[in-house]
């Protein structure tokens, strides 16, 4: 088991090496050749850090999201009903109407 003094010092190393592999653009792979540690754990700890970078937006209610409706109520089924936007950039188009047993159906 590892003392407390040299977890922090594991995590400022990790830190050091996660910020070389992101500057030197190779994959984790081939960054760790030579190295004393596996892929597997740079992988780990490149995601550990970047979740703690940016921590995944949640709001209070479970995880979930609030979506804007633009236009539920349409006759023409070529009209989008909704558009669910991601925090990524992906849009999704919905063509039917919206009600509680479709949303249920998308999840």
């Amino acid at each position: 088991m590892m003392k407390p003094e040299s977890l922090a010092t594991l995590r400022e190393y990790m830190i050091e090496e996660v910020t070389a592999l992101r500057a030197s653009g190779l994959p984790a792979s081939q960054f760790s050749i030579g190295k004393p540690y596996t892929c597997h754990k740079l992988r780990y700890w490149s995601l550990k850090l970047r979740n703690e970078e940016e921590p995944l937006e949640t709001t209070a209610i479970g995880g979930f999201s609030q979506i804007a409706v633009s236009n539920p109520i349409s006759l023409d089924s070529s009209v989008v009903k909704a558009e669910i936007i991601c925090p990524n950039g992906i849009r999704i188009a919905l063509y039917e109407p919206l009600t509680a047993s479709f949303l249920k159906s998308l999840l």
